[in-house]
């Protein structure tokens, strides 16, 4: 009696195995490429948020300080050292850190404003101080003749990517309100390479307009 003929059964080749780990490999780098952009995007766009808040609670702050100022006695384009009635006071820019200092008694050194500061502006400065037909204005000046203190921030992101840039210009409240309506409200400048919020931008109305 014959035993039973068993069917021959029949595995993968070589070939066939490699090719299987290949296709593999290419849609785990797929799926590993879009999960990294996927982090990339969501950690600038929280990075980018967070920049704007503090951007704008700078500027804020900035422009609180400089309205009061009724004389300047050093203007650069990284430090303002002004007097308001509260004191004297100074606004820096150093090693990606901007600070408010007290000079006067009773000082207190440094305090952070806000930092990842990017340290070169490349064309533009920190600060920029403008008299009404456009020339800069110096401590030589009358102080009514300072128009308008640009204040520009440029923030550095996670991995050094750069933020959007932030911008104010902000009118002592020395000068005449008459000049030209102020405006010290900080706002977004957008960049033909970064994605980011409209321009905000609010006139205030002059003194006439109000009466």
């Amino acid at each position: 009696m014959k035993a039973p003929r068993l069917d021959r059964q029949q595995g993968f080749t070589l070939v066939e195995v490699i090719a299987v780990f290949l296709v593999m490999a290419i849609v785990a780098l797929a799926l590993a490429t879009t999960m990294v952009t996927a982090v990339e995007g969501y950690l600038f766009s929280k990075d980018s948020a967070d920049g704007a808040q503090k951007a704008q609670l700078a500027l804020a702050r900035i422009s609180k300080e400089l309205l009061q100022a009724t004389a300047i006695s050093t203007a650069s384009s990284t430090i303002v050292a002004y007097t308001t009635p509260a004191g004297s006071f100074q606004i820096a820019k150093s090693s990606g850190v901007i600070t408010l200092e007290k000079t006067d008694s009773p000082a207190y050194g440094p305090q952070t404003m806000i930092d990842q500061v990017q340290t070169n502006y490349g064309s533009e400065s920190f600060l920029v101080f403008k008299k009404l037909d456009g020339s800069t204005w110096s401590t030589a000046d009358n102080i009514n003749t300072l128009h308008a203190i640009k204040v520009t921030l440029k923030l550095t992101g996670i991995s050094g990517m750069k933020l959007p840039i932030f911008k104010t210009m902000i009118n002592p409240r020395q000068n005449d309100p008459k000049k030209e309506k102020l405006r010290n409200v900080p706002r977004i400048i957008s960049k033909a390479d970064l994605q980011i919020m409209p321009i905000l931008e609010r006139d205030f109305p002059d003194e006439e307009s109000c009466s």
